[in-house]
């Protein structure tokens, strides 16, 4: 299960509104999450840098640092803004203009939950100082709220090499195991029978 410190709970209501009702509903969703994703995961071996981008409080971070029990010298990155929006409405969002987190509260929740090696920005634009990654995961963000395409070819393409896995949670009905981009090859595609779905690219 996750600690989730005390100034980290409204946030946490805001990103996982069933938490309001279920203490346990952001492990639970995350479990949930993991299940649809984890056979397109690099080995644990070799997966060194991982990008969480619109991270939120750091849950799929968490997930993966100690559920995959990923060496301790992997790098997390989380990118996600330090606002909240006037209004929240969680849907689909081209314009890129609703946020609701905290990057201290963040801090809070990846260290309560044992995450020592790791990252925090805040904008797209900081995405030009790091290293290629291994793994760049999204799940509640680029997909689901942004199209995948106003990301994928920049920034994202800048940070991967041959052979990195990229894995969205999509909204469902937006994409499909149909979905091809130039210079990606589909992994696959995992419905969830809810409004996210899975898709997974490497980068060829």
């Amino acid at each position: 299960m996750f600690v989730i410190p005390d100034e980290c709970k409204p946030y946490m209501e805001m990103q996982v509104v069933q938490y309001k009702d279920d203490p346990l509903a952001p492990w639970k969703m995350a479990i949930r999450e993991a299940a649809l994703y984890c056979e397109w995961l690099p080995r644990p071996g070799k997966l060194f840098t991982v990008l969480d981008f619109g991270s939120g409080l750091g849950r799929t971070t968490v997930m993966l640092r100690n559920l995959y029990r990923l060496p301790p010298w992997a790098l997390f990155y989380l990118v996600d803004k330090s606002e909240i929006s006037p209004k929240l409405t969680g849907g689909w969002r081209p314009d890129h203009d609703e946020w609701c987190n905290d990057l201290e509260c963040t801090q809070r929740f990846v260290e309560a939950n044992g995450l020592i090696s790791y990252c925090l920005f805040r904008d797209v634009d900081d995405l030009g100082v790091m290293p290629s990654m291994d793994l760049i995961i999204s799940t509640l963000a680029v997909g689901f709220h942004w199209p995948i395409e106003d990301y994928l070819f920049d920034p994202f393409a800048r940070l991967c090499r041959e052979g990195t896995v990229l894995i969205f949670g999509v909204r469902h009905g937006k994409y499909s195991a149909q979905t091809e981009f130039a210079g990606f090859e589909t992994l696959g595609y995992a419905e969830s029978g809810s409004k996210q779905d899975f898709l997974a690219l490497r980068k060829v």
